[in-house]
């Protein structure tokens, strides 16, 4: 850990992993916790670089970070952070923190749970999250194949989960 210290604060910058990003945590003199979240942007930065081995310029690329001070919990599609041309700054698989499961592997599906609880399905042409409670109604895809009335509420992780890999493979 490194310590900088500020006028009346302190900056602390804290590091896992590499596989995790570095968050940093500033402690204001008034006892205020901010927590900053780093994602990977979509855009990488491109250096040329000579290769010694060959003597031929390559590009080398930086994943830079956009920081956050959103819970990944409270994360959605609605504060995606955008450019002002409304193109997203980071993957969306990254901002809602996805984690691809073995059962989506196994069925052919793009999806995951996140950390906000819900499980998403997805494709080229559209993402959908499905969690414990929510209502699925008759104009659903999924809602064709299951032989339940609609509408009707999902009970458990596992019919969430089910329904997350039914409309990943419905809209491939």
């Amino acid at each position: 850990m490194r310590f900088k210290k500020y006028i009346n604060s302190w900056y602390v910058i804290i590091q896992d992993d590499i596989s995790n990003p570095i968050n940093e945590v500033t402690a204001m003199a008034t006892g205020d916790i901010a927590i900053n979240y780093d994602v990977p942007k979509i855009n990488k930065e491109k250096k040329k670089k000579l290769n010694p081995k060959t003597n031929r310029m390559k590009f080398s690329r930086k994943t830079k970070f956009f920081k956050t001070n959103i819970k990944p919990e409270d994360r959605s599609f609605k504060n995606l952070p955008r450019y002002a041309n409304k193109k997203p700054i980071c993957r969306f698989q990254d901002w809602l923190e996805i984690k691809t499961d073995d059962d989506f592997k196994k069925k052919g599906a793009s999806g995951g749970k996140s950390s906000n609880g819900k499980y998403y399905g997805y494709s080229h042409r559209a993402v959908f999250g499905f969690k414990k409670g929510d209502v699925v109604k008759n104009d659903h895809h999924i809602a064709r194949d299951r032989k339940r009335k609609t509408p009707y509420t999902i009970k458990n992780d596992n019919d969430a989960k089910w329904h997350a890999i039914r409309f990943s493979r419905e809209v491939s």
